[in-house]
């Protein structure tokens, strides 16, 4: 998912983006005075404050925050409008702050708190993949030196895919399940989009799954030829039943993603 980015009729703009720190997920909160040198003044939100301000929004309620560096973000609702309120720098009492007010018309409140709420998940399975990818680093020794230091900055590095093979592990480890959007398909739409190649969410997950469907029917058949055709005499079947189990259900979840619908060769040009 992208930043969400609202601008009010004064041409103050709200961007809100999820990021991750070493103190857990966020949602940033950027309020931009966009006329020159116009003061801008960012919030961040840990993910239990961003949707109790998603939920004050919907309830039309007085909401006041202040982050860790001091900042403040309040929501004061009215009839028509909404007036979001970022002051910067509240415990410097020595210096002036900078206040940036955000108008939001009371009809595109429901957008903005499904805004929060969507960075807020973001911002989670972020958070989740650079857990994932630092448990891999340290498990694997991988670009480590002598002293073990990981060469890794994982918050650049977890969202990308480890491999199709790691993918599959934690599809297979997942299965039976009818949630298509797993953790796996959203990783992998998360990398898409981090490598800029399809244009939006909608198409990141659609690719994810077709490409985890592709390699879930690869991985299933490469069970089957393992495990050998019944009554064959080199048929083990103390092994052999549980791999064609697992051939079947990565079949099923193949067909769970994509609708059985196998997606046509790709061709290099005409011939």
């Amino acid at each position: 998912m992208n930043p969400y980015s609202y601008t009010d009729p004064q041409r103050h703009q709200l961007l809100l983006r999820a990021i991750t720190r070493p103190r857990g997920p966020y949602v940033s909160c950027e309020a931009e005075n966009l006329a020159l040198g116009g003061d801008t003044v960012t919030v961040s939100l840990p993910v239990v404050k961003a949707r109790a301000l998603a939920g004050h929004l919907d309830k039309l309620a007085f909401y006041e925050f202040i982050d860790a560096s001091g900042n403040m973000l309040r929501a004061e609702p009215a009839h028509a409008w909404t007036r979001l309120t970022f002051v910067g720098d509240t415990r410097q009492e020595d210096e002036p702050s900078g206040t940036v007010p955000v108008v939001v018309l009371t009809g595109r409140l429901p957008e903005v708190a499904r805004a929060l709420r969507a960075q807020a998940e973001r911002a989670e399975r972020k958070q989740h993949a650079v857990e994932i990818r630092a448990q891999y680093c340290a498990g694997a020794a991988i670009d480590h030196d002598e002293t073990g230091v990981c060469d890794h900055d994982p918050v650049e590095q977890a969202a990308y895919s480890i491999d199709f093979s790691a993918l599959l592990a934690h599809v297979a480890a997942r299965l039976p399940t009818e949630d298509v959007d797993s953790i796996a398909v959203t990783v992998f739409a998360d990398a898409l989009l981090e490598e800029d190649r399809p244009t939006d969410e909608r198409q990141a997950t659609a690719a994810a799954r077709s490409l985890l469907a592709h390699h879930a029917r690869e991985l299933a058949e490469v069970l089957r030829v393992k495990a050998g055709r019944h009554g064959a005499p080199t048929y083990d079947y103390e092994t052999g039943p549980g791999m064609h189990a697992a051939a079947e259900q990565l079949a099923k979840y193949a067909d769970r993603l994509d609708g059985g619908k196998r997606p046509w060769p790709v061709s290099d040009g005409p011939q």
